[in-house]
């Protein structure tokens, strides 16, 4: 138990050796296609709450920024999408919708909301993760706010109503009761 303990300890150590180089790099590289790297791989391993959240989003709009005047194709080329195949059979983005999207695009020219709605269609894991690191982000924000989240807010506009667990006990925005969680409880088999 104590090698695995002991291995996953060594793991971890290598992680935040390889998240503070790549913030470094972020942060101090004069090449900026290099420092894009570095920001869209360190922001998809960031964990929520992890940093100074509005620093790194300042941080975020000036990569949004740089990204922004690069191509479709360069983008292609630096993050590939994943070699999953037929997404209309499982539901999916595969490659070959990633390959449609990018077709469909036009240059950015500087244009951060067709950058993001690229990014968002785009298959790449990297790419993908850096998009939950940015909707994170803007939710820890509106939490300093003392806003709902992005999502609880898009769902109430839908009709969907959304619950909070207390204790154990469900219940809904108002404050009103809904249900009690269902434990299970282990039984000896004999």
């Amino acid at each position: 138990m104590e090698l695995i303990k002991g291995r996953k300890e060594e793991i971890d150590r290598r992680q935040e050796r390889r998240k503070e180089s790549l913030r470094r790099i972020m942060l101090h590289s004069k090449d900026h296609q290099k420092a894009i790297h570095a920001a869209v791989r360190w922001y998809g391993m960031r964990q929520k709450w992890e940093t100074d959240s509005q620093k790194e989003f300042f941080i975020l709009e000036a990569v949004l920024t740089l990204m922004a005047k690069n191509t479709p194709e360069w983008i292609a080329r630096e993050f590939p999408p994943m070699k999953q195949y037929d997404g209309e059979r499982w539901g999916t983005k595969d490659y070959y919708s990633s390959v449609e999207a990018l077709a469909d695009t036009k240059p950015f020219g500087g244009d951060e909301v067709a950058l993001m709605a690229f990014l968002m269609e785009w298959g790449n894991v990297d790419i993908i993760r850096f998009c939950v690191a940015q909707m994170t982000i803007i939710d820890e924000l509106r939490a300093l706010d003392g806003q709902e989240p992005v999502l609880v807010e898009f769902m109430e506009s839908q009709g969907v109503p959304s619950y909070k667990m207390h204790g154990g006990a469900l219940f809904d925005r108002g404050g009103r009761f809904i249900g009690k969680e269902k434990r299970r409880r282990l039984r000896l088999v004999k």
